[in-house]
């Protein structure tokens, strides 16, 4: 089980989204659940099959507990990149990402750093349009 502080909803100010922090099996997992438009598509993934996809309920975090810090992987849709990230509940009550796109002798590296705010889960959540 994640600790209370990571779980919840988190305001992305960046992309105006929200990130829904919740438990999934063995790990913690983060899906959108709050866009401005609910029919965007992930539109600034390379993989072109991919880019299709909804954004609304897309899966972008998945962490695990190491104790003092959570580790695991982030993908962000403002640009369409997959990061390693670190995350903890910073003393303001943000939640920080910290995270680069991969080793570093082996990868570009594109740091990544962003605070994530609490927010109440909104009203509706976003309805991800039917696949066809």
């Amino acid at each position: 089980m994640a600790e209370p502080g990571i779980v919840g909803h988190w305001h992305v100010a960046s992309a105006d989204m929200v990130i829904e922090v919740a438990d999934c099996d063995d790990a913690v997992c983060g899906r959108v659940v709050g866009l401005p438009d609910p029919a965007a598509l992930d539109v600034l993934k390379p993989d072109p099959a991919l880019a299709e996809r909804p954004l609304c309920r897309l899966q972008v975090l998945t962490v695990m507990d190491f104790g003092t810090h959570w580790r695991g992987d982030f993908y962000n849709p403002e640009d369409g990149t997959d990061y390693s990230v670190s995350i903890h509940v910073n003393d303001q009550g943000k939640l920080e990402l910290w995270g680069s796109t991969g080793p570093i002798l082996l990868a570009r590296i594109i740091p990544l750093a962003v605070a994530w705010s609490p927010v109440a889960p909104p009203e509706q959540p976003c309805e991800a349009p039917p696949v066809s």
